[in-house]
């Protein structure tokens, strides 16, 4: 009993020194920790949205479904700070020592050994890091992976009825938290049953995992039927989890891992040090798990530490085991808390530092919501107090990023500065990499203007501990080309950060026009940014819907561009990317790297101002060098071959054209740089009656809607407001306008919002007619997430029925 209390002791100190800020009042908010004020938390409770502005710059697909039964209860406490404290960082604490003692247990190892387990699998700088950065969902995953993995193995090891519950439902707190861990988890005791040759259990996972994913269908069908998988996707790579070559006397790790696998001759100890091997391996990030059915998620390898973790414990407990010597395991637990010395003595950076966010953050809040009580930083309540009062529909951005005390509502969206060049009319605009590059066109607020942003607050990177000199420097550069902007004027909320509103108004949320601009070629630019436009080339949506529109809805620019442009633009169906060659010499960039290789041909001479279809490009500085395609011809006859591409000479992306006889079968294309730089954009092999109906449709469409040039275009940017009420959940209705036939709605295109176009190559447009009936909009997305929830609850109530029976 002595030793028990002894080794609680020993345990609990270094945790209460590591982890005080959590236990004690104060705001937890930072990096990517959630935070709600009083309008926001209120909203948690209801349906889990399908569609949300929160994380999401103009609106995006709900990513995070899966959490949404965590974030009710969250909601419900409806304080903020105590609600993060009981729901993530309390629990992951408590869990992860409590699961890793009870594991070790099970497996019946030694006393040494459990201590060790748990003390490693608490104190090391993976998990500390996680907690320190916010990130709470994955924090909390990480506590209930030994709980996890206890149950499952259990189960597999003692087939049950009443395990088989326990296991699920075990890995169903894990899902919420994290689905990615629950994968990891599973994935772990199914490696860990072949090591150990009970290769005949492993077909106890099958039950489980098939009622594992029925009651997980509340954010997997939306996932799947939402088209969530593509934005889950970041061509950015992962920024956590990111690190340097450590200190030498980290060394002392592996070695004593080591020992504990290798000293002992048992087979137990052998097959946890291949275990940890094997993780060891999955976290360097060389499997291309991109290839691999939602190995997306997983692009990240960082998660694969939190059993490489458990079993580094296991093994390091182990090796103190065995030498029996008090004086050793006092050694190894004193370098245990010697290599995570800065969260000891308190010199993390966030959530472990007891750092205090600021008084500019409370007075943020003061100014959008009265309520001294809730918040301890005057400037962000300002800020908030200021927004709140604000009744009309708008935007505010933050640069460089949302600070995690942002306040924002479905009608005042917080953006992201550094993510707006991921939107075309931004990037159209930037000369560079640099993604704040477009602030040195002072008419950047035109396109503030148009989108509702009506703020800028310039709050910093709450991020980033200390500046380099470089750091320094470009944030001055950004302040000055802010505050020399005479389209913006700084207002006074008595924060220590500057902080604008845009002189003219915004757009609202919904609007009306009376024509729209189709345009065949580059964006119009800033000039005619307030001229509704969609863009053939963007390679977002079919142009053939337009048929059979009225004739005064629609106007055709040919921006540079020609007829065949237009056909070719309404055949996008046929179109090979160049990333879809067979072989290649040339260097292949995918559209979301707009950014970057419209830099790289600009410092080649080249300034790159087409749109790519969505189809990114390649290209090749050396004469001679070949990219090769291969089509597969469904039939015998006659086809059109269709290459995009310029050269140094040319002004922009052409369409050269060329007519093939060929035979059923594969047929094999290659293309040849014959030029210092040549640019590819698109292949395309049609077959000749598909091109002759695209070229009368294109006639067509000219014929109906006829041609305009741009110094017609001035005189269209008027706009009508729309009276708009909401009525259910992403749900809008509205009276149909007595003018005009284009309404549009100031959130990112999405299939699923039924718009059918997208204006500005970004938000939604859809055509409506004087005289039909009053309309409504809503994101049918919804409708996925809501029949996702009804398959789970039926799972559910047939799990406990069935439960039930059996324990009758």
């Amino acid at each position: 009993m002595r030793k028990l209390a002894v080794g609680v002791v020993v345990i609990l100190l270094p945790v209460v020194l590591v982890f005080k800020s959590i236990f004690v009042a104060g705001s937890l908010a930072w990096g990517d920790a959630p935070h709600f004020f009083p309008e926001e938390i209120r909203e948690l409770v209801l349906e889990p949205l399908a569609w949300t502005s929160r994380g999401n710059n103009f609106g995006g697909v709900n990513k995070y479904v899966f959490v949404w039964p965590l974030m009710a209860l969250y909601g419900l406490i409806s304080n903020n700070d105590l609600a993060i404290r009981i729901l993530f960082y309390i629990p992951s604490v408590v869990f992860s020592v409590l699961g890793a003692l009870l594991l070790t247990k099970y497996l019946k190892l030694s006393k040494v050994t459990q201590f060790f387990t748990g003390a490693v699998y608490l104190l090391n700088t993976y998990f500390l890091l996680l907690v320190d950065g916010g990130q709470v969902g994955v924090a909390l995953a990480y506590g209930l992976f030994p709980f996890a993995m206890l149950r499952i193995k259990k189960f597999l090891d003692s087939p049950s009825l009443k395990a088989y519950y326990f296991s699920l439902f075990v890995l169903l707190f894990l899902t919420i938290a994290d689905p990615r861990v629950a994968i990891i988890a599973v994935l772990t005791v199914a490696i860990w049953q072949v090591l150990e040759l009970k290769l005949k259990r492993l077909g106890y996972l099958i039950p489980l995992l098939v009622a594992w994913i029925g009651v997980s269908m509340y954010w997997i069908f939306p996932l799947l039927k939402n088209d969530a998988i593509g934005v889950l996707v970041s061509s950015n790579p992962a920024v956590f989890g990111e690190i340097t070559r450590p200190p030498v006397y980290f060394a002392g790790i592996p070695v004593l891992v080591f020992l504990g696998g290798l000293l002992k001759k048992e087979r137990t100890y052998f097959v946890f040090l291949l275990l940890f091997l094997s993780f060891s391996f999955l976290t360097l990030g060389i499997i291309p798990f991109e290839k691999v059915p939602f190995g997306f998620a997983f692009r990240d390898s960082t998660k694969f530490f939190i059993p490489m973790i458990l079993f580094a414990g296991i093994l390091i407990g182990n090796a103190a085991d065995k030498f029996k010597n008090f004086l050793f395991s006092a050694v190894c637990f004193l370098y245990i808390l010697f290599l995570i010395y800065p969260a000891v003595v308190g010199k993390m950076n966030f959530v472990l530092s007891s750092r205090n966010p600021g008084n500019d953050y409370q007075k943020i809040y003061e100014n959008l919501k009265a309520d001294d009580s809730f918040f301890r930083c005057n400037d962000y309540q300002k800020i908030y107090e200021n927004l709140k009062a604000d009744d009309s529909f708008f935007r505010s951005v933050w640069f460089p990023e949302r600070h995690p005390l942002t306040f924002e509502l479905e009608q005042k969206p917080a953006l992201n500065a550094v993510e707006l060049a991921k939107e075309r009319p931004f990037a159209a605009i930037n000369a560079g990499e640099d993604v704040l590059n477009f602030l040195n066109n002072k008419d950047f607020t035109n396109l503030f203007r148009l989108f509702g942003i009506k703020y800028l607050v310039l709050s910093g990177n709450a991020r980033q501990v200390s500046q380099s000199q470089e750091d320094e420097k470009s944030w001055n550069t950004i302040l000055e080309l802010v505050e020399e902007n005479k389209n913006l004027d700084r207002v006074d909320w008595g924060v220590s950060f500057p902080v604008y509103k845009l002189k003219e108004d915004t757009y609202p949320d919904f609007y009306s026009v009376d024509q729209i601009v189709l345009v065949v070629g580059p964006d119009l630019g800033l000039k005619y940014i307030f001229t509704p436009s969609i863009y053939l080339e963007d390679g977002k949506w079919d142009p053939r819907i337009l048929e059979g529109k009225d004739k005064g809805s629609i106007k055709i620019l040919f921006n540079g561009k020609g007829k065949d442009d237009l056909v070719m633009g309404l055949l996008q169906k046929y179109f090979v990317s160049p990333y879809q060659n067979s072989a290649s010499q040339w260097a292949v960039h995918q559209t979301d790297q707009y950014l970057k290789y419209k830099y790289e041909l600009l410092i080649r001479g080249i300034s790159f101002t087409d749109f790519d279809y969505s189809r990114g490009i390649a290209f090749s500085t050396i004469p001679g060098e070949k990219i090769k395609f291969s089509f597969n011809v469904p039939k015998d006859g006659t086809y059109i071959l269709a290459v995009r591409s310029m050269n140094e000479k040319g002004s922009g992306l052409v369409w050269k054209v060329d007519t093939k006889n060929l035979k059923k079968g594969n047929f094999d294309y290659e293309y040849k740089n014959d030029s210092q730089i040549s640019i590819l954009n698109a292949v395309a092999l049609v077959p000749e009656s598909e091109y002759e109906k695209a070229l009368n449709l294109a006639n067509a469409f000219v014929s109906n809607f006829g041609i305009i040039d741009t110094p017609n275009l001035k005189s269209m940017g008027e706009i009508k407001t729309l009276d708009v009420s909401k009525y259910g959940t992403l749900k809008y209705k509205f009276k149909t306008p007595s003018s005009g036939f284009w309404v549009i709605h100031n959130q990112k295109y999405n299939e699923l919002w039924k718009l059918k176009v997208p204006v500005y190559s970004m938000v939604n447009g859809f055509y409506v007619k004087p005289g039909w009936n009053d309309l409504s909009i809503e994101f049918r997305g919804q409708e996925n997430v809501r029949w996702g929830i009804y398959f789970s609850s039926i799972l559910l109530i047939l799990v406990a029925i069935v439960y039930l029976w059996r324990k009758s």
